[in-house]
Formats: C-alpha cells, sequence, structure tokens
C-alpha cells in the first residue's frame, strides 16, 4: 500500500515580493514617526526657548525703562549748593546774591595769612571792642594778643570784635585816622582776593559779616562763589585746623587765660570727616552754613532758618 505524500509549499516570486513591500512599508512607517517626533520636540525646544528669551527681554526692558528715583531732602534755605569731587548733588538758587553774615570771616582770615606774621601783637580797639560787647566773653580795650591767637574766637566763635582789630592791624590804641586807612585798605584787599578767585558776584563792606545799621548793602555773595572761596580756604591748613577744633583756651598776650572758646559748628561732633567750615548769622542772612569735608565734599546754605537739621539732611541723603 503506498502512502500518500503531503505535496510541498512553494513560495512564489510574486509571494516574496508583497512580504518585502511590506516589511519596508513597516520600517518607512516607524522611521515617519521617528521623524515626526524628534520634529515635534525640537519645534517644542524651540518655543521654549523663544518665550524665555522674550521673558528675559521684557525684564531688561522693564530696568531700563525704570529710572533710579534720588530722595532729594525737602530743604527750606533759600541757596544751597552741596557738591563732591567737584560733582554737584544738591543745588538750589546756587547764583542768587545773598547776604552771608560771618561766612565773610573765612575771606579775613585768609588776607590776615597772606600778610601777616602769626606772631604779631594786635591790640583791641574801643571800635573794636563795641562790635562785641554785649558778649560775656568779649574782649577788652587795651588787650594784646598775637595773630595766631586771635585767628580762633574769629573762626570758632565768629567774634566781630577780632574780626575789627585784625583789620585795623594796630599794635598800640590808634587815631581815628589811622584805624580808618587800616580798616579801609583791609576790605579793599578783601574785595580784591575775591576778584582774583572768580568770585564775581560777591562784595565785602566790613570784615566780620554785620548787617549795617543803615540801609547800606551787606556783605554778600553767592553759593557758587562761596564754593570757590571753600576751595581756595581748603588750601590752608591752619584755618582747617582752627575750624575742626571743638573748643580752644584764649590767652591773652601777657599770659593771662582770657576764656575758653567754643565751636559754632555743632556737627563737628555730629557728621564725620568734617575739616573746617564756618558759621553766620544775621537777621538779614539769617542762618548760614560752609562745610568742607574729607570726602571732598563741600556744603554750602545760605537764608536757612535750621542750618544744621537741613545739613544733616543732606548728608544723610547721600551714600558717605
Amino acid at each position: 500500500m503506498k502512502t500518500r505524500r503531503k505535496p510541498k509549499k512553494f513560495i512564489t516570486n510574486k509571494s516574496l515580493l508583497k512580504r518585502k513591500i511590506s516589511l519596508a512599508l513597516l520600517v518607512l512607517g516607524i522611521l515617519i514617526l521617528v521623524i515626526a517626533l524628534f520634529a515635534k520636540a525640537t519645534n517644542d525646544s524651540q518655543e521654549l526657548k523663544e518665550e524665555h528669551t522674550e521673558i528675559e527681554e521684557g525684564i531688561v526692558e522693564d530696568y531700563e525703562d525704570e529710572e533710579i528715583e534720588v530722595n532729594e531732602p525737602e530743604i527750606n534755605a533759600r541757596s544751597l549748593l552741596f557738591v563732591r569731587d567737584n560733582e554737584e548733588i544738591f543745588s538750589k538758587e546756587s547764583d542768587l546774591k545773598l547776604p552771608i553774615a560771618s561766612l565773610t570771616k573765612l575771606m579775613t582770615a585768609l588776607i590776615v595769612l597772606d600778610n601777616y606774621d602769626l606772631n604779631e601783637t594786635i591790640v583791641i580797639t574801643e571800635r573794636a571792642f563795641l562790635r562785641d560787647f554785649s558778649r560775656t566773653s568779649g574782649f577788652f580795650v587795651g588787650e594784646k594778643y598775637t595773630v595766631k591767637d586771635l585767628l580762633h574766637p574769629l573762626l570758632m566763635e565768629s567774634s566781630n570784635a577780632t574780626a575789627y582789630a585784625l583789620a585795623q592791624r594796630l599794635r598800640e590804641l590808634p587815631d581815628e585816622e589811622e584805624y580808618r586807612d587800616n580798616l579801609n585798605n583791609f576790605i579793599y584787599s578783601m574785595n580784591q582776593r575775591a576778584k582774583s578767585l572768580g568770585m564775581n558776584d560777591t562784595y565785602f563792606i566790613n570784615p566780620c559779616g554785620l548787617d549795617p545799621s543803615s540801609n547800606q548793602t551787606a556783605n554778600y555773595s553767592t553759593a557758587q562763589d562761596l564754593l570757590l572761596l571753600a576751595r581756595e580756604v581748603a588750601n590752608y591748613p591752619l584755618i582747617l585746623e582752627i575750624t575742626s577744633l571743638p573748643s580752644f583756651n584764649l590767652s591773652r598776650l601777657d599770659g593771662f587765660v582770657k576764656h575758653r572758646i567754643v565751636n559754632t559748628n555743632v556737627l563737628l561732633s555730629e557728621i564725620p570727616g568734617i575739616i573746617g567750615g564756618k558759621t553766620g548769622t544775621t537777621a538779614r542772612a539769617q542762618q548760614c552754613l560752609l562745610l568742607i569735608t574729607d570726602q571732598e565734599e563741600i556744603l554750602v546754605i545760605l537764608g536757612s532758618q535750621d542750618r544744621f537739621g537741613e545739613a544733616r539732611k543732606l548728608f544723610n541723603s547721600v551714600e558717605r
């Protein structure tokens, strides 16, 4: 009995071709899917990057558009000028001509130091005495002092008697003519010195800064001109030394200790770095102040009702 064999299964070329095409389509589909996914991921990344860039640019623009605000303190003085390293920090009517009271005495000191011997003898005249006769620590007619000693009451306690005594430059009690000539020559020198410094809006009628009793114009200047004076004063170590002292014991030529002088500048113990300055007060000028610091700062205040308070505001408003 013959066993019937199963017929062999043959794969035709046509069937093989179909399988290859199917496999190729599958691979192609997978490849297209991978490419699509990669493209989407790349696009998302680019959009995220662009969005981040826009945010950064927006922040930068916000910072660029934002102005830095400086809180300038409210100052009621008629005029002021505050500079550091020749750069103006605050200014108010700095070219306004105003009475300057005893800031005058800084110019008086310059004239004395330019022309006098520090050990020279100066006598207190009657006219000088009358400028300060109401002061309990005032000088008396006939007292004698050295020029250097008299610079201390001139610049520290703002003695008007000292200003006149130095301007008269007399060793003995004078006659009327000698007194008048010396005083006039001194005031002339003050005005000439002002011109030489470029202080073209400044004029002096006396060596102390007192208001005249008549309708005559008082000593006047501007904050801008006084800035020039302060810069010149900074070149005189003795003026800076004296004006930065809190107190000084004044002695007459005979060795008698006259009295203890206290500086009128109360800010010496409050604001660090003050190396010089001057106060001034009269009815016309109101309160005036000039300060020099070791940070190359110069402050001039004219026509104030509260010079020290306003000076504190100005110094507290800047980084030091």
